[in-house]
């Protein structure tokens, strides 16, 4: 698996990653998965800092009160070339079946499509249901953790829309 070196913005595939907290440590991506992620902890808003102390404490390093980087887990969800574009399609449906994901993100493979989905279920961004039906299909919609996404998403879109020149070059006017 393959990390995401914040300080080089590049992604590497090594077994270590520099996360936001500035420590180097070892990824490990069914820890993930496990029962931490899956606990639902009520965390009141006055928890979170604000825009300004996000500012002053990064350079420091932010952690959480077990040690661990708030940012990290998120970036081994999203890694690779097409999930956080999954996440993005999923954003779009209330409900998506898989034929739709195929259409709306050309050059996918159907093994890479399932591959992306499983990873997005087992790490809890998206529920698959199925129905055994004539004929069997089966949809696909975000959890609450994954609609919590939805503002990253979001601020993703307005860096879009300031850098779309920088991005896209200067696009002629006919």
């Amino acid at each position: 698996y393959g990390i995401f070196n914040v300080q080089r913005r590049q992604h590497i595939n090594i077994g270590y990653s520099r996360c936001f907290c500035r420590r180097y440590k070892k990824v490990d991506r069914s820890v993930l998965r496990g029962s931490a992620m899956t606990e639902k902890k009520e965390i009141r808003p006055e928890e979170y800092m604000s825009y300004p102390e996000y500012l002053d404490n990064i350079k420091k390093g932010i952690v959480t009160k077990d040690g661990h980087c708030p940012v990290t887990p998120l970036l081994i969800m999203l890694q690779g070339r097409w999930k956080s574009q999954l996440m993005y399609e999923m954003c779009i449906y209330d409900t998506v079946r898989f034929g739709q994901l195929k259409k709306d993100l050309p050059g996918i493979t159907n093994t890479m499509l399932t591959k992306g989905l499983r990873e997005l279920e087992d790490d809890g961004l998206i529920t698959r249901k199925q129905f055994n039906e004539i004929p069997p299909h089966v949809e696909y919609s975000l959890t609450e953790m994954g609609r919590d996404l939805l503002p990253v998403f979001y601020a993703i879109m307005n860096w879009g829309f300031k850098y779309e020149k920088e991005l896209y070059g200067e696009i002629e006017q006919k």
